[in-house]
């Protein structure tokens, strides 16, 4: 609960100075809560159903991985993501922009090799909270390598504090001793 109090303070205030009144309304934090909680949910259960399937079929990250792809990528062409993207490497690759395209390169090779030790993470992991605990403080990096990078501004003192609570609270679960026996 500390370090999901300590995500919420960091994204909360990364964002505030730039959101306006009505984004925050009630329906709609409801909504993105809901969201939240949705996502945590699907990816315990994907973590508990890689561990069950590894225990019983053995080890197979690639196979895993591949069926994950072949079942979501479909639904990326339905909605209109590709109208948001084709155009934008068709642009690059007009203007020689080789930059970008090799960084979009770089994201997909590292994207994969990410989700690929996730895998293998959530398979062999002793419990699903620390699967959980690992993705969240993956997730918050990412939050505050985006913040420094498009610094300045810097983010507010909020951002800092939420940071704080975020790496107290993971001290405190790793430094937790186990049950007795």
């Amino acid at each position: 609960a500390i370090v999901t109090a300590g995500v919420a303070m960091a994204g909360i205030s990364a964002r505030g100075q730039s959101a306006s009144a009505d984004v925050t309304s009630g329906g709609q934090f409801l909504f993105g809560v809901f969201e939240l909680l949705g996502g945590l949910a699907a990816l315990v259960l994907l973590s508990a159903l890689v561990k069950v399937a590894f225990s019983r079929f053995g080890e197979c990250v690639d196979e895993q991985l591949f069926m994950q792809h072949l079942f979501g990528i479909p639904l990326f062409f339905v909605g209109s993501q590709w109208e948001k993207i084709g155009p934008k490497i068709h642009e690059w690759l007009a203007k020689g922009d080789w930059l970008l395209v090799a960084m979009l390169l770089a994201n997909l090779a590292f994207t994969f090799a990410g989700s690929k030790a996730r895998v293998t993470f959530a398979g062999r992991a002793p419990n699903a909270l620390l699967v959980q605990l690992v993705e969240t403080l993956t997730k918050f990096i990412s939050l505050f390598v985006t913040a420094l990078v498009n610094a300045p501004p810097f983010p507010p003192l909020a951002f800092w504090g939420g940071s704080g609570v975020l790496i107290l609270g993971t001290l405190q679960f790793l430094s937790a001793s186990d049950a007795p026996d």
